[in-house]
């Protein structure tokens, strides 16, 4: 069935190898067609928007050339663009195409999370997602923030764990610790709550002197951050590391894994952790519930407030109640590659026949 599918091209711009832009190349793998997944010509001209939107026009006209069956949107800049092409040339036989969106998260802004601007800019997304015959998401907290924020009825289908992730860890983690070791993979925004999480390790290191923390991730706050840390003394207890290519390896080498962000659809991040075996101490938010069971293969609850937060977690480091080399096998059935793979490829085939 899969073979009568003759041409799907998914678009993505403008992430940099974050969560988006992994999910977009297992898509991708789900067929080996032809995939956009910077536009970076178009990225450098951002800032002329004539010469921009120029070169989008030219981008969709080259698509619609190779005569493709679907055309796979991935996050709010295709949607836009490809939704307001197919508006205005209406005459160039754009019905037969089957415009797909996956709607990965909102858009929460910054400096300021939940800005009036970030409100009206997911209101746009929302009304041109409406645009496309169909659409994906990647959670089922994801598919309920459409539901009653756009009346949107959208197809879960839940993001997979990183094929060399899954496919490479088969072995028991053999891991040897000298201190409590955490691990956080994270953008340094507002919405992650760096703050909040160093002011933990602050507070758990008048208990623990000697746990460390290292941090995977880079963004505008890094330095900020960076200067907080200093400025409290916690230089030889948390480790800011920027984006790493071999994230693997110092997963391996942590026992928790930690993430205090204040909302995440279907974080990719934790599902790397606990295919490593990482014990998860997460926020209880967004689709984190639908990845952590508290006490069973993780523990997962509010991160409100600094006091009680710290104390939750400082009783968590010494529990024994998780057996740490069953945590991936507690996601690998429910998130698999070929899972995720299975369920795409039902899903395209029923909606290529149904848009005969």
């Amino acid at each position: 069935m899969a073979q009568q599918i003759k041409k799907i091209f998914n678009i993505l711009y403008g992430a940099e190898g974050g969560g988006v832009d992994t999910v977009t190349n297992q898509y991708v793998k789900f067929k080996n067609d032809k995939f956009v997944s910077q536009l970076k010509i178009i990225k450098k001209e951002k800032r002329n928007i004539f010469k921009s939107i120029s070169l989008w026009i030219a981008f969709f006209d080259n698509i619609i050339k190779e005569n493709p069956r679907m055309v796979i949107c991935h996050g709010h800049q295709p949607n836009f663009i490809f939704s307001i092409y197919k508006k205005i040339f209406f005459y160039k036989d754009l019905k037969k195409i089957i415009f797909i969106s996956v709607f990965h998260s909102e858009y929460f802004g910054y400096p300021s999370a939940y800005s009036l601007k970030a409100r009206l800019f997911n209101y746009i997304y929302g009304f041109f997602l409406k645009f496309s015959d169909e659409v994906i998401t990647v959670s089922n907290f994801s598919k309920k923030t459409l539901f009653i924020k756009h009346s949107i009825k959208a197809k879960v289908i839940l993001n997979p764990i990183p094929e060399s992730f899954f496919y490479k860890n088969k072995s028991k983690t053999k891991r040897k610790y000298n201190k409590v070791s955490l691990v956080a993979v994270s953008r340094f925004d507002p919405i992650k709550r760096n703050f909040f999480l160093i002011d933990i390790i602050k507070n758990l290191r008048l208990k623990i002197p000697n746990i460390s923390l290292k941090i995977i991730g880079g963004g505008y706050q890094f330095d900020i951050i960076k200067n907080y840390i200093k400025q409290e003394k916690l230089e030889k207890n948390i480790k800011l590391l920027g984006w790493q290519n071999n994230v693997a390896k110092y997963l391996d080498n942590s026992k928790f894994y930690i993430s205090t962000s204040s909302i995440e659809n279907l974080s990719i991040s934790l599902m790397e952790a606990m295919s490593r075996n990482c014990i998860p101490i997460i926020n209880k938010v967004g689709g984190n519930p639908e990845v952590v069971v508290n006490n069973k293969n993780g523990y997962i609850f509010k991160m409100n407030r600094l006091n009680t937060t710290t104390s939750l977690i400082y009783k968590i480091l010494y529990k024994k109640n998780i057996d740490q080399n069953k945590i991936k096998d507690s996601i690998n059935k429910k998130f698999s590659p070929k899972k995720f793979h299975n369920a795409l490829g039902k899903y395209l085939n029923k909606i290529n026949l149904n848009y005969e």
